[in-house]
């Protein structure tokens, strides 16, 4: 019965095993591995963000749907690893502002730097 809901690529992964424990522990392995590998990239994206030629308003939209990524998949980043992302990535031209921001502690939430 449960090899009869899978999908083809997924039956591929359990033809062979024999009792239900045994495929669902197989489909929660394979899963399990494809959420942290779902996780990773959007991760490694947000803190190595930069702005280059993007507007200001699309660099904090990216950054911040990135984490919105992370979040839904239950990967929440904090909004202190936000912001220092952001700041990180800004570039020479915002070198003044990221200097002015980090000698005023604590950081701003992310809202509050986007506005």
């Amino acid at each position: 019965m449960l090899q009869a809901t899978l999908t083809e690529p997924i039956i591929a992964q359990v033809v062979d095993l024999d009792t239900s424990r045994v495929i669902w522990e197989c489909l929660q392995q394979h899963f399990s591995q494809q959420s942290l590998a779902n996780a990773t990239h959007p991760r490694f994206q947000l803190f190595s963000i930069n702005k280059g030629s993007k507007s200001i308003y699309e660099y904090l939209s990216h950054a911040k749907n990135l984490a919105d990524q992370l979040a839904a998949i239950n990967e929440p980043v904090t909004s202190t690893d936000l912001v220092t992302s952001v700041l990180h990535g800004l570039g020479p031209d915002y070198a003044m502002l990221v200097t002015a921001i980090l000698n005023f502690p604590p950081l701003p939430p992310f809202s509050d730097l986007r506005a």
